[in-house]
C-alpha cells in the first residue's frame, strides 16, 4: 500500500510540474505581450511629458527674453531649467511606494521617486530664480499640465492595478492636478490621443512663434526693387548672349555679323526665361532656409549637422557633387558628348561654396548679396546647361524628333542632311552634318518651314522664329 502511495504522490507531483510548466508556457508569451504594450505607453507618455517641459521653457524664456533665440550657452537657459526641474519633480518625490505597473508606464517619475534625496541643484536657488524672474504661473501652469499627463496614464492601468488589487495610483495623481484650471479641450474623461494631439499642437505652436519671430528679414526698398529690375533686364540680354556666344564659338561661325539685341533677348525671352525663373525659386528657397537657420535656437543648427539626419543629408550632397565631376568625365570619354544634367550638378556644387563665401566677405549687406548672386550664377547655370542641351540635341536628334524642311525661294534644305543653328530676325544658320559648312541665307528668302513627324506634315510661315 505505501508503494502503491508513493507512487500515486510521484505521479501527482508530476502532473503538477508538467502543468506548471505549460501553463507558465502559455502564460509567458502574454506576459511579455503585456510587459512590450506597457513599455511602449511608457514611452508615449514621457514624450508627452517632455511636450510639457519643452513648452514650459520656451514660454519661460521668451517671457524673459522676450522673442530672441534660445541660447543654451546663457546662465539663464540653466536657471529656467532647473527650476522647471525643481518643480514638475515635486509630485513624483512625495508619492509613496510606486506599484509593480506604475514603475513600467511611469518609468521616469519612478526613477525621480528613487533618486529623490540624491544630489541636485540648489531647491532653494530654483525657487528664487523663478520668482525674480515672474516665472511662477507659467510654470506651475506646466507643472499642472505635467501632472495631468501622469493621471491619464495612470487611468489607463486602473483595470491592472484593480485586477492585481492594487491600490489605484490614479487617486494620487488625481490629487496633484487642479482640473478648473487645464486648458480646454482637457479634463478627466479626456482621451489620451486627445491629449498627445493637444500638447503636440502646443509646443509647435510655441516653437513657430519663436523661429518666426527671429526669420532674418530683407528690408528691400524701392531703389532695391528699381535695381533688381534693372538687373533682371540686363541679365536676360547677357544670358542670350551667352547662349548665342557658346554655339558661335561651338559650331565655329562669326555671331556677332548676324545676331542683333533684338535676338539676344528674343533668345533669352524664348529660352532663358524659364532658367530665370528657376534661378529666382532656387535663390529665394535658399534665403528663406538661411533666415531661418537659427531663429529658433543659436545652436540648432550645429545640433542639426551633428544629428544622423544632418550628417545623412550632408554626405549626400557631398557625395552628389563630387560624383558628379568624375561622372561628368567618364560620360564625355565613353559618349563623346557633356551630359548637360552632370554638368550642372558640378557647376553648382562647386559655385555654392564660392557664392556664399563672396557674399559674406565682399558685401556690406551678405543677404541681399547673397540673393543677387546667386540669383546670377544660378541663371548662368541653368544656361550652360540649356546650351549644352540644345547642341547635343542637334548633334544628334533623337529619332522622335519632328524633321524640319526649310524651303527658300530657290532651295529646300533638310534637318537629316543641315543642322539649323539659328533663326534670326534676318538670317537663318545652317551647318551641313556631312561638311561641316556653315550656311548663311537672308531670312527674306524663306517662304515655309515643314515639320515632318510620323509621317504628318506640318507647314508654318515664315514669320515666327522655330
Amino acid at each position: 500500500m505505501s508503494g502503491r502511495k508513493s507512487l500515486q504522490g510521484r505521479l501527482s507531483d508530476k502532473l503538477g510540474s508538467l502543468l506548471t510548466f505549460f501553463g507558465t508556457a502559455i502564460a509567458w508569451p502574454f506576459y511579455r505581450l503585456l510587459d512590450l504594450a506597457l513599455w511602449r505607453r511608457q514611452k508615449y507618455y514621457d514624450k508627452l511629458s517632455r511636450h510639457c517641459v519643452t513648452a514650459c521653457f520656451v514660454e519661460c524664456w521668451t517671457l524673459i527674453f522676450e522673442k530672441k533665440p534660445i541660447d543654451s550657452t546663457s546662465p539663464i537657459f540653466e536657471g529656467i531649467f532647473n527650476s522647471i526641474n525643481h518643480f514638475t519633480r515635486t509630485a513624483s518625490e512625495q508619492r509613496g511606494d510606486f506599484n509593480a505597473f506604475e514603475h513600467t508606464l511611469l518609468r521616469s517619475r519612478f526613477i525621480t521617486w528613487v533618486l529623490r534625496d540624491s544630489p541636485k541643484p540648489d531647491d532653494t536657488s530654483a525657487i528664487a530664480f523663478a520668482s525674480e524672474h515672474n516665472l511662477n504661473p507659467t510654470i506651475e501652469k506646466y507643472v499642472n499640465l505635467h501632472n495631468y499627463v501622469a493621471f491619464i496614464a495612470a487611468q489607463e492601468i486602473r483595470p491592472l492595478e484593480e485586477l492585481a488589487k492594487e491600490r489605484p495610483s490614479a487617486e494620487y495623481w488625481k490629487g496633484t492636478v487642479w482640473f478648473k484650471d487645464l486648458p480646454d479641450p482637457l479634463n478627466e474623461t479626456t482621451k489620451p490621443r486627445s491629449v498627445g494631439k493637444f500638447l503636440r499642437a502646443n509646443v509647435v505652436r510655441l516653437q513657430s512663434e519663436l523661429a518666426q519671430s527671429n526669420y532674418i528679414k530683407i528690408d528691400f526698398s524701392f531703389s532695391d526693387l528699381s535695381t533688381l529690375l534693372a538687373l533682371l533686364g540686363t541679365l536676360l540680354v547677357v544670358l542670350g548672349y551667352t547662349r548665342v556666344f557658346i554655339l558661335g564659338k561651338y559650331f565655329g561661325f562669326p555671331f556677332q555679323e548676324y545676331f542683333g539685341v533684338s535676338d539676344y533677348l528674343s533668345r533669352s525671352l524664348n529660352i532663358t526665361g524659364q532658367v530665370l525663373f528657376s534661378a529666382m525659386l532656387t535663390a529665394a528657397f535658399g534665403f528663406t532656409y538661411l533666415s531661418s537657420a537659427n531663429a529658433y535656437s543659436l545652436t540648432q543648427e550645429d545640433l542639426r549637422r551633428k544629428s544622423v539626419p544632418g550628417r545623412i543629408d550632408s554626405i549626400t550632397w557631398h557625395i552628389v557633387g563630387l560624383s558628379s565631376l568624375p561622372a561628368l568625365a567618364f560620360h564625355y570619354y565613353m559618349a563623346g558628348v557633356v551630359d548637360p544634367l552632370l554638368a550642372l550638378a558640378g557647376m553648382i556644387y562647386v559655385g555654392s561654396f564660392v557664392v556664399g563665401r563672396m557674399s559674406a566677405r565682399y558685401f556690406e549687406n551678405p543677404l541681399k548679396a547673397f540673393l543677387l548672386v546667386s540669383l546670377i550664377f544660378l541663371s548662368f547655370v541653368n544656361t550652360i546647361s540649356g546650351v549644352i542641351l540644345e547642341i547635343n540635341s542637334l548633334n544628334r536628334p533623337s529619332e522622335t524628333s519632328p524633321r524640319r524642311i526649310v524651303k527658300f525661294s530657290d532651295a529646300e534644305y533638310q534637318e537629316t542632311d543641315w543642322q539649323f543653328i539659328a533663326f534670326t530676325s534676318d538670317y537663318v544658320i545652317m551647318r551641313n552634318r556631312q561638311t561641316q559648312q556653315v550656311l548663311v541665307r537672308a531670312r527674306s528668302d524663306l517662304k515655309v518651314v515643314e515639320s515632318n513627324a510620323a509621317g504628318a506634315k506640318a507647314s508654318s510661315p515664315a514669320g515666327p522664329i522655330p
